[in-house]
């Protein structure tokens, strides 16, 4: 369970309602991640269990991506947008290292950037760190698909609260902020946000994750959706 709302509209019309004392009686338990996992947005997965807030529209597309189905965000005024990740990926991260990866590209005719609080933020009862957005990268998506990659690493992020390795043991939310320009004339796409954990120095990997790489067929870079030590090419050819 990751949400819990209650309805306060009882009166057919205009009303106050008071809330006091909401609390819990235990303390919720907390799953360890595992591995590897991902939302690439395939066919079929719609949302893959995310949340985006402060939007105009949130829907899969198949005509874009990094390779093709992604995530279409519209742009919304009156708020930033800003996208929760499922329960997939909260847990205890601790034990090793990693990183976590994702595309973005930003569709606008706009030229005013906006830096919104922070591009991505992870938060536990125990700490919070983020990284910041720069006007760097938000050329760098301008258009065009750009693949962020952090390190799983207290070096790479900013930690607000808390401690490092007390974060990483219990991590409850990923949040990040997909507004980049001043003005809804933006579209933002989304895709291929993975978390990859390495315990001993060497990935676990299990079911779909063995191998992935995109594009296929290429004709120059080749993209390969995981974190890998060392990686020995003995032959290409095709």
């Amino acid at each position: 369970m990751r949400t819990v709302k209650i309805l306060a509209e009882y009166i057919n019309g205009n009303e106050l309602v008071r809330f006091d004392n909401i609390g819990l009686t235990f303390i919720p338990g907390q799953s360890g991640f595992t591995s590897s996992g991902c939302s690439e947005f395939n066919a079929g997965e719609i949302l893959n269990g995310w949340n985006f807030q402060s939007t105009a529209g949130v829907t899969s597309v198949a005509n874009e991506g990094n390779p093709p189905n992604c995530i279409r965000i519209a742009d919304a005024g009156g708020g930033l947008t800003l996208a929760t990740a499922p329960p997939k990926f909260t847990g205890n991260w601790s034990g090793g290292s990693g990183d976590i990866r994702f595309d973005l590209k930003v569709t606008t005719s706009l030229t005013q950037k906006v830096l919104a609080p922070f591009l991505i933020r992870i938060s536990g009862p125990n700490g919070s760190a983020e990284i910041a957005m720069t006007e760097a990268w938000i050329d760098s998506i301008r258009n065009k698909w750009y693949s962020f990659q952090f390190p799983l690493g207290d070096s790479a992020w900013e930690l607000k609260s808390g401690t490092w390795q007390g974060l990483l043991q219990q991590v409850f939310d990923v949040k990040l902020y997909l507004e980049f320009y001043d003005g809804t004339a933006e579209t933002m796409f989304f895709d291929n946000f993975c978390l990859t954990l390495l315990t001993g120095n060497k990935p676990n990997f299990t079911g779909s994750s063995l191998l992935r790489f995109y594009p296929n067929p290429t004709k120059g870079e080749i993209n390969l959706q995981h974190v890998y030590d060392k990686l020995t090419l003995f032959d290409l050819h095709g």
